[in-house]
This record gives structure tokens, C-alpha cells and sequence, in this order.
């Protein structure tokens, strides 16, 4: 990554990214270049502001997603790869992939560029977007979760009505883990799902005080560090 710590060349990087077509996937390169140089003390704070400006302007500002221009319905899946059988389209692969960049904002104690826009196309994708969600053990949840609860944070933005968004999904959430068998399914034998809906508890038990009573309180690695 030696070659992308140049402030001067990182547009280059971000803008060859798939942006359309598979910005869930393209996001896993975009956002783990902050974090790998960022946690390898190789970001310096030229650096970051060269990152951070161009995803500021860069923003969509009626949708609060990753990138101004691409957002459209495309064909992933759950894994954030390109549908192998005939499916509806779905926008949440660019909420899915913002999110990666949403995180690294939340690290660096950044500004969320449209905070009130993302609630809103959060609560839409909820609302209305075919993308299946609560069906397999994964990180989509968390995702979605998080940008709404982020978000949130940074705007009071429809605040009612996201609260009440959040409450409806932990339900939902909540009953379709425990109706699992944790020792047959593969989302729980997988440790990279399983860390995916630890982090997902964790982000409701904190934006929803009293509902999601644990022995322990649950904490989101998100708090501490950036992940790739």
C-alpha cells in the first residue's frame, strides 16, 4: 500500500473504484486503506484531510451515500458479490458499502457529511427495498444499524421515528437468533458472521437503553478501532 500514502494520488485510488456496480465489495478497498494505514501509523494528517475531503465531496447529498452520481439499484448479495440468479435490484449494497466509510468518519471523530439524508434513506430501505434482511447471520444487520444510529447521532433527524425503526428491528432481530441452533448453523460457525451480529447487539443495546438486558454489556469493537 506504500504507493497510495502520497496525499496526492489517493483520488486516484477512491475514483477507480466500482462505485455502481459493486459498491459493497469496492468499499472493503476504500475504507480498509484508511484503516490499514491508520492502524499501521502510516496515515499522516495531510493525509487523512486529502481522504476525508473527497468523501465530503463526494457524499451524495439527497441520499447520504457513497458516491455522488452512483447510487442506483445494482445486483449484490449478501456477501456484497454480484447476484448469480435472477433477483430484485436493491440499493442497500450502497448503504452496505457506506458503511465501511461511515465507521472511519465515527473513528476519526469526523463530520458524517448528510447525516439527515442517510436517516432518511435508512428508514426507506427498511421501509421498501427488497434486500432481505434477519434471514442468515451476517454483518448486513449491522450495517443498516449503524448508519441509522450514526446518523442519528449527528442529526435528531426523524428522531421518533428512527427510535422506533430500531425497536421494531431488534424484535425482529432478536427472535430470528434465538429461533437458530447455535451449534448447526453456519452464520454462528462462521466467526466473521458471528462477530457480525455481536456487533449489530451491541450498537442496539446502546442506541436502545433497557431493551437488550446481557449479563455483560455489549461492546462494538467499532468504539475502539476501525476493521478491514
Amino acid at each position: 500500500l506504500a504507493e497510495w500514502r502520497d496525499p496526492a494520488r489517493l483520488p486516484a485510488f477512491l475514483e477507480g473504484l466500482n462505485w455502481s456496480g459493486g459498491p459493497w465489495q469496492a468499499s472493503h478497498h476504500g475504507a480498509g486503506l484508511y484503516a490499514a494505514l491508520v492502524l499501521a501509523g502510516e496515515a499522516s494528517p495531510a493525509w487523512q484531510d486529502a481522504y476525508f475531503d473527497w468523501l465530503a465531496r463526494e457524499n451524495d447529498p439527497a441520499t447520504g451515500l457513497w458516491r455522488k452520481g452512483c447510487v442506483r439499484p445494482v445486483g449484490e448479495n449478501r456477501s456484497g458479490s454480484a447476484h448469480t440468479t435472477a433477483a430484485p435490484l436493491t440499493r442497500f449494497p450502497h448503504l452496505a458499502g457506506s458503511f465501511h466509510y461511515l465507521f472511519n468518519h465515527e473513528y476519526a471523530r469526523r463530520p458524517i457529511p448528510h447525516p439527515a439524508a442517510l436517516v432518511e434513506s435508512c428508514l426507506e430501505l427498511r421501509r421498501a427495498d427488497p434486500f432481505p434482511l434477519c434471514v442468515s447471520v451476517g454483518f448486513a444487520e449491522a450495517d443498516w444499524v449503524y448508519s441509522l444510529t450514526r446518523a442519528l447521532r449527528q442529526s435528531g433527524h426523524r428522531y421518533a421515528e428512527a427510535k422506533a425503526a430500531l425497536a421494531d428491528f431488534a424484535a425482529q432481530y432478536c427472535a430470528f437468533l434465538l429461533a437458530l441452533d447455535p451449534v448447526a448453523d453456519d452464520g454462528f460457525n462462521d466467526l466473521h458472521s458471528l462477530f457480525g451480529a455481536a456487533c449489530c447487539l451491541a450498537e442496539l443495546q446502546t442506541a436502545l437503553p433497557g431493551l437488550l438486558r446481557t449479563e455483560k454489556p455489549l461492546r462494538l469493537v467499532l468504539d475502539r478501532r476501525p476493521f478491514i
